[in-house]
């Protein structure tokens, strides 16, 4: 280290040497630079080595978390969020990122209080309103859910083809465009399974078909709290956040679908896609030729 105000970064990345000398803002802003292009490890291996500098500083604890949040590591995200409230318990981008964190893990009853006090701190807060609605949506599904497993719990017994027969009967529905019938069928397994993933996925389809994308945004991001590796649920959420102009999300979600799925062609073409729409065009280019080169016999 050189001064109290400047660092030395010099790390091994990818089989990359990288020395660089930043301050306190610039280290700040590279690494926000990494996350924003996608690169969500460079950006968390930037603000580890920062933060062993200035580990009291809550922007790069938040932008910590929220690279961490991108690889799916929640422990290590809530670690450096619980550092940052501990330092400023009334810092509205921790309130609103522990949100999100917890939002994603399903738990929109504790995300909601995170956003309504993140609004408090700081009424334009970008999104915040957008994300109390979408918290309060998941609550109300969530409770629906959990209302209907209970009723249904109390049902004196009867027989019941299995959640197999169930879910057959419900495609068979949905191919004949009854999906009505099939959305009915779908919301009765949930209600005796909440975490069943492909009925929560199908009803999703269904919703995106009609145009509540909003809805099946909800299914999908409940489906793969429980399936975290099931790609064509995040095929299927890319598509619902993208009709929503969500690109951040989108653009996160897609990245995840590349996690999963490196070697596959759609998976390059649908993050090329998402990051083309949020004016990223020259590395939507680079991922359009990445996805061309995977299966070249198609132009």
């Amino acid at each position: 280290m050189t001064t109290n105000d400047e660092l030395l970064i010099l790390i091994e990345y990818e089989d990359k040497a990288i020395s660089t000398k930043l301050n306190q803002q610039e280290a700040f802003k590279q690494a926000f630079s990494y996350l924003k292009s996608g690169d969500a490890k460079m950006c968390l291996t930037v603000c580890n080595v920062t933060l062993q500098q200035f580990p009291k500083d809550i922007n790069l604890l938040c932008l910590c978390a929220r690279a961490n949040i991108a690889l799916r590591l929640f422990e290590d995200a809530k670690k450096s969020l619980d550092k940052a409230i501990l330092i400023a318990p009334d810092f509205a981008i921790a309130r609103d990122t522990f949100g999100d964190l917890l939002l994603i893990q399903g738990k929109p009853d504790r995300a909601l209080k995170e956003y309504q006090k993140a609004l408090q701190l700081d009424p334009d807060r970008p999104r915040i309103a957008e994300k109390i609605d979408q918290a309060k949506a998941m609550q109300i599904e969530l409770q629906k859910l959990q209302q209907a497993a209970q009723k249904d719990g109390k049902a004196s017994p009867k027989l019941r083809m299995s959640f197999e027969d169930e879910m057959a009967q419900a495609l068979e529905h949905q191919e004949a465009d009854r999906n009505q019938e099939a959305e009915d069928i779908y919301r009765s397994i949930l209600k005796r399974d909440p975490n069943h993933v492909e009925a929560a996925r199908l009803l999703a389809r269904i919703a995106m078909d009609h145009e509540r994308y909003g809805e099946a945004e909800i299914f999908l991001t409940h489906a793969l709290q429980n399936a975290p590796d099931y790609a064509r649920a995040w095929i299927d959420l890319v598509n619902a956040q993208q009709q929503q102009d969500k690109y951040d999300e989108a653009t996160k979600s897609a990245l995840e679908l590349l996690r999963i799925t490196p070697d596959s062609p759609e998976s390059h073409m649908m993050y090329a896609g998402v990051i083309g729409s949020a004016g990223r065009h020259e590395e939507a280019i680079i991922a359009y030729e990445k996805a061309i080169a995977l299966e070249p016999e198609k132009p």
